[in-house]
């Protein structure tokens, strides 16, 4: 039982609360509660020492390595911070030097023992059972395919960044780059508070945004900005449209249709296909892509076989973590979101990032055992009976 509890304990027996009242009320660091025997002895040390207020004892066992002083000065910069940094453990050892000369297992402990969990604030999508089947069939079929096989395969796919278009945007954007994790009461009590609320899955996707689409190969991601088009006014607002003939005509991004894809694949498959390969491009690329109906058309496959790709057809649905470029785009997110700039940016100003960050990660091998990892991704798929993988 942690120090909390024991306080809790301490205050409700000076109210006059029975044992059993007690412990039904009372949360010990793990969420569960104390039984009524822990609660009376705490309410006999109560008695013996009426100033007593749960604090641990210092008599017997092994000394702590860190004294009271700097456990309190942990426990304030946790909750000081964790509302506009990632306060993690290394985060609180840079902070207080005197944490430096311990173990990242005991500071954690020490968070621990304050009441203090690291807790996640959303959990992973599901796959839904009608899909399951199709994801075990997919993967019992890649664990079947040899090494050479699997250098031929390529991951395409879209995702959309938002910029920030308010001040209010801007600060729900740094909100989201403080991870998906927080120190938080492990008893939940302090769930209100602000700073232990992520961001909603609204201020996830509200901003202007720009929509990329990429290729993934070889360990190499090559990528294409959907361009930006005359916006349309909405029917029956002709005022609307009057005062528009007079401003600035105002653009939307364009989404991915049948025709886009078509010239994508036409224009840059066959040209990216050479800069992530080299002279070591297989004839044919084995094309993973998702199920969005106008990848799928007729005339979509047919563009797509002419620029050298089969596309892989027996990919299964709601299997975003098998399309290998998804992990691109959120080691690619999570390099965007460590050098953005404070507050507002403007979409060339985003290009420019975006341009840098991706020919930085290309330089590098970090992507590459993310290309080549078929066989541990299916093992995990037969493993889970088809639910969602750590990917």
């Amino acid at each position: 039982m942690d120090e909390f509890a024991r306080g809790e304990i301490s205050g409700m027996g000076k109210a006059g609360f029975t044992a059993g009242d007690i412990a039904k009320k009372v949360y010990k660091g793990d969420g569960k509660h104390p039984t009524k025997r822990a609660v009376a002895t705490v309410l006999k040390n109560l008695k013996k020492n009426p100033k007593w207020r749960g604090k641990n004892s210092s008599a017997g066992g092994r000394p702590s390595k860190l004294s009271d002083a700097v456990r309190k000065k942990l426990y304030n910069l946790v909750l000081k911070n964790r509302g506009s940094a990632v306060v993690t453990v290394k985060f609180c050892q840079k902070a207080l030097p005197a944490l430096r000369k311990v173990s990242a297992t005991t500071v954690s402990r020490a968070l621990h023992d304050a009441g203090l969990a690291w807790l996640r604030r959303r959990r992973k999508q599901w796959v839904p059972k009608e899909h399951k089947e199709a994801r075990k069939k997919y993967a019992k079929w890649l664990l079947g395919k040899n090494l050479q096989t699997f250098k031929k395969f390529a991951f395409v796919d879209g995702t959309t960044f938002y910029l920030a278009r308010t001040d209010d945007e801007a600060a729900q954007q740094e909100r989201r780059r403080l991870g998906a994790h927080v120190w938080r009461m492990s008893t939940g009590k302090d769930g209100l508070f602000d700073d232990n609320v992520g961001p909603s899955l609204y201020a996830a996707s509200q901003g202007r945004p720009v929509k990329v689409w990429g290729y993934f190969a070889n360990g190499k991601l090559q990528y294409h900005v959907l361009p930006l088009v005359q916006k349309k006014p909405k029917k029956g607002a002709k005022k609307v449209a009057a005062k528009k003939k007079k401003a600035k005509k105002e653009k939307t991004t364009s989404n991915m249709n049948g025709a886009r894809y078509q010239k994508m694949a036409k224009d840059l498959f066959p040209r990216w296909a050479t800069k992530c390969w080299g002279r070591a491009k297989p004839a044919r690329v084995l094309l993973v892509q998702d199920h969005e109906r106008c990848l799928w058309a007729e005339s979509s496959l047919r563009a797509a076989k002419d620029a050298g790709c089969d596309v892989v057809k027996n990919f299964p649905k709601s299997s975003p973590d098998l399309n290998h470029v998804e992990n691109v785009w959120a080691f690619l997110r999570q390099k965007l979101e460590g050098n953005a700039p404070t507050g507002r940016e403007t979409r060339g100003q985003f290009l420019r990032r975006l341009s840098r960050t991706v020919a930085g990660i290309n330089k590098s091998k970090a992507l590459l055992g993310l290309w080549a990892n078929h066989k541990e991704r299916a093992a995990e798929v037969l493993k889970l009976k088809g639910a969602k993988t750590s990917w």
